[in-house]
């Protein structure tokens, strides 16, 4: 059975402009992404391989466990967002938020210290902290899919964000800039457990779709 994935990012989203009411007259995507294969009778708990930019990267792929086409669900909910033109906002850890994780050059998951490389282990597990710190708790189920390698830098993350770190719930945002139906959905998108995460099909039936 082949595990697919695409690589969803802003670099990789492809548009026609419309006119009128229609701002897009067509979308694609430009980047089929990767797969790998595994048998069906294969356990749960499984290794997989780093995929995409680390700031658009599942939990999962993260942690190198299998992935499969709900690490998609997440990268577009990493991607979905509007600009915030006032940079002052980024000044208050809260308000942080309202760049709705892609803003102006800005992004919820980008680390803050400048000095680590992209696609080093330092930048990617600073940002496993940061998606602990936004979209945490990691539910006591994750263990049924995660390895021992995994729960132990779960463990580790976990802690260093309650020792360190300023609450930042996505779900409890708030800011004129920032609306109640626009954070929700955002919200139920990106569940730390693939399992919990909404297949493409039930997205598109989500009714936040019906008000943008």
């Amino acid at each position: 059975m082949l595990i697919p994935s695409v690589d969803i990012k802003p670099d990789n989203i492809l548009v026609n402009y419309g006119s009128g009411s229609a701002r897009f007259s067509k979308v694609e995507l430009g980047d089929c992404g990767d797969t790998y294969q595994i048998s069906p009778n294969t356990d749960e708990k499984g290794n997989g391989h780093i995929i995409g930019a680390a700031i658009f990267r599942s939990p999962e792929a993260m942690l190198n466990l299998r992935w499969g086409t709900a690490t998609d669900i997440w990268s577009f909910g990493a991607t979905v967002g509007t600009s915030v033109p006032d940079q002052t906002v980024y000044s208050n850890p809260l308000l942080q938020l309202i760049s709705l994780i892609w803003g102006e050059n800005w992004h919820i998951f980008k680390p803050s210290d400048l000095s680590l490389e992209q696609g080093s282990e330092p930048y990617a597990l600073e940002v496993l902290i940061d998606q602990v710190n936004f979209f945490g708790p990691v539910p006591l189920k994750y263990q049924e899919i995660a390895d021992e390698d995994a729960l132990d830098v779960l463990t580790m993350v976990i802690n260093h964000v309650k020792d360190t770190q300023t609450p930042k719930l996505f779900a409890m945002a708030e800011d004129p800039e920032l609306s109640v139906e626009d954070r929700d959905f955002i919200c139920r998108i990106m569940k730390f457990d693939p399992r919990d995460r909404p297949t493409a099909g039930k997205l598109l039936e989500d009714g936040w779709f019906n008000e943008v």
